[in-house]
């Protein structure tokens, strides 16, 4: 496929990965061809701002079509990427998407999940390091 010209384009297409995308060359998330993803652009007006380099869009019913607002949801592209992790694990399907039907229970279980007390003490270890090498750098 050729590139498209301004006579030929669309306002919404399909990208290859089965994203809707909006014709939106201004958009600061905008491709070479002037396409954004439309959960971007819809997650974007209904929070009335723009999303942060290094953050990504999460459709918590694992259907990337359904762009309403209540199934979208912002993460860090880190983050993003340890909760598809983590819910591949507990599905037990190792590298292959997760099932669509258990994203919505797993993302709960994922953002309700609490640290172990030997995390939490490791935190405060670190913490604690931290604030004496502060304190001998008289920084705080």
């Amino acid at each position: 496929m050729g590139k498209i010209t301004r006579e030929k384009r669309l306002d919404r297409v399909k990208s290859i990965r089965g994203y809707l995308m909006i014709y939106l060359p201004e958009h600061h998330r905008a491709d070479s061809q002037g396409y954004t993803k439309q959960h971007t652009v819809v997650r974007e007006e209904s929070r009335g701002r723009l999303l942060p380099d290094g953050w990504a869009i999460h459709h918590k019913n694992g259907d990337i079509s359904d762009n309403r607002c209540d199934n979208l949801r912002a993460f860090s592209t880190s983050d993003h990427s340890t909760f598809h992790n983590f819910a591949r694990r507990k599905a037990g399907v190792g590298l292959k998407a997760c099932p669509k039907n258990k994203l919505e229970v797993y993302l709960a279980e994922w953002e309700n999940r609490t640290l172990s007390d030997e995390a939490i003490d490791r935190m405060k270890d670190a913490l604690m390091s931290w604030c004496e090498d502060q304190w001998e750098k008289r920084k705080i």
